[in-house]
């Protein structure tokens, strides 16, 4: 009777993770990759050990992770990265665009998955534009060891409609710039070639390179 008591009472105290931390290795030319642990200990320093780490591997796993545990009612999205990173998550807290949709007008009917989760944001990449717009510091340690001290504030979004390369409409979140035109092109290619070359500098300045002899 004792025993089972007490298997009810663990399974009554056991509380559920609300944590998620997504993590780019590759972000800021892999500037922290071997900073990982580091990050994890600080951050279970602040949160406990009752946390889910997720890292991500090729582009779109951060929206689906983010996706992914919103549904499983975690509350709390970290992210560590840079402002792609930071892009993905955001399209993660919104459910994905329908795929048969052939106008872009329902396609601005943004459905949030649930307004109870709060978004964490580490710096950790190149240039962290989003995080110096909202005074957040930029050394992505000190802000893990002072998560608990950041308080939550609501920002605007910018919904765009783009059509990608099947020509179909998709979707995508902005939260604080869009690139159209030449600039978008330019990022675009960029990250074609970062895919061989592991440094955002050298891949963006070798795309500019290349734009502006095709230009010419």
């Amino acid at each position: 009777m004792r025993f089972g008591l007490n298997i009810l009472l663990n399974r009554l105290l056991k509380t559920e993770p609300d944590t998620l931390i997504i993590i780019n290795p590759k972000a800021s030319s892999g500037k922290y990759e071997n900073d990982i642990d580091g990050f994890c200990n600080a951050l279970r320093n602040q949160l406990g050990k009752n946390i889910t780490i997720k890292i991500t591997k090729k582009a779109g796993d951060a929206t689906r992770f983010t996706r992914k545990y919103i549904k499983k009612n975690y509350t709390k999205i970290i992210a560590i990265g840079g402002d792609g990173t930071l892009n993905e998550v955001a399209n993660g807290f919104f459910e994905p665009a329908p795929k048969y949709i052939t106008t872009s007008e329902k396609l601005h009917d943004l459905i949030l998955i649930s307004s109870k989760v709060v978004f964490y944001i580490i710096p950790g990449g190149t240039r962290n534009i989003l995080a110096k717009s909202l005074n957040i510091p930029t050394d992505p340690i000190e802000v893990c060891n002072n998560l608990k001290t950041l308080k939550p504030k609501k920002i605007d979004i910018i919904s765009v409609v783009s059509q990608n390369s099947r020509k179909k409409l998709q979707i995508r979140i902005c939260l604080n710039a869009a690139e159209i035109g030449i600039g978008a092109e330019i990022i675009d290619r960029a990250k074609i070639i970062r895919e061989k070359i592991n440094s955002r500098i050298v891949s963006t300045a070798l795309d500019n390179f290349h734009t502006s002899f095709v230009s010419e």
